[in-house]
Parts: structure tokens; C-alpha cells; sequence
């Protein structure tokens, strides 16, 4: 089924040099080199032309290849060897942890703040004595 290039106008046309007219072919030159040819429809025209069958309730002649890979995964999620990210996302767990264990702390953090300075706010016995206004000495 050898495919021309020339300017088709009808769907029907398009359709019925389908599907080889979706995949590059072979071209042998005299001198016995292979040359090879770009497909007839690009890409963007396939699709365009898939369109157009589905909205005049023509079947596509081109079966969809299955995928090498399992749909349910992302990308991401197939990967042999997944992004690294960056140094602040693969420590977050660990921070998040550690600033929980830190505030399960706090009360008795403040607590013991609180009272140190409590007691360097009042003074011992010595320290009233010793520390008599100037007003008083002379």
C-alpha cells in the first residue's frame, strides 16, 4: 500500500490511508542506501483527524499501544531513583519530631526559668545586710 503525498481534503481519504500513514517508512535509494521518510500525519494532525472520526462516529483505525509502565503509579511514583529534594524537606520529620519532644518540655522549661528568677530577684539575709543604702552610711 504505497501512501502519496498530496493535498486530501476528505476525512474519508484521510482515514483510509491510515494506519500506515501514521509511521515513517523506508525508501530505498539505487545505490541500494535506505533512506527513511517522515510519516504522512504528524502527530497534531492524527489528533486532529481522531477528533474529527469521533465526532462523525467513524471507528479509529489505530490501536493504542499498551503502556510499558503501570497506570495506576505517577511518574514520580515509578521511578528507580526518586528525586532527592532538598535538604529542609528530607529533615522536616525529623525537626517536626524533635521541636514536639521540645514543647512536651516546655512547661517545666518555664517553669524552672521562673524560678531562678524568682530567687535572683529576692535576696538572702547576708545580702540585706550587706547591702545598706549609701544614705545610711557615712
Amino acid at each position: 500500500a504505497t501512501v502519496t503525498r498530496r493535498v486530501i481534503k476528505s476525512l474519508a481519504e484521510k482515514m483510509a490511508m491510515l494506519p500506515a500513514g501514521a509511521k515513517p517508512s523506508k525508501k530505498v535509494e539505487p545505490d541500494g542506501r535506505v533512506k527513511w521518510l517522515r510519516p504522512l500525519f504528524s502527530l497534531r494532525q492524527l489528533a486532529e483527524m481522531k477528533k474529527a472520526a469521533a465526532s462523525e462516529n467513524i471507528p479509529w483505525p489505530i490501536e493504542k499501544k499498551p503502556s510499558l509502565y503501570s497506570t495506576e503509579q505517577t511518574f514520580y511514583e515509578r521511578r528507580i531513583l526518586k528525586c532527592k529534594g532538598h535538604k529542609y524537606e528530607r529533615d522536616k520529620p525529623a525537626r517536626e519530631a524533635d521541636i514536639a519532644k521540645r514543647m512536651a518540655e516546655m512547661p517545666k522549661a518555664i517553669e524552672k526559668w521562673r524560678e531562678e528568677l524568682r530567687k535572683s530577684r529576692t535576696k538572702t539575709e547576708l545580702q540585706k545586710i550587706l547591702n545598706v543604702p549609701a544614705k545610711f552610711v557615712k
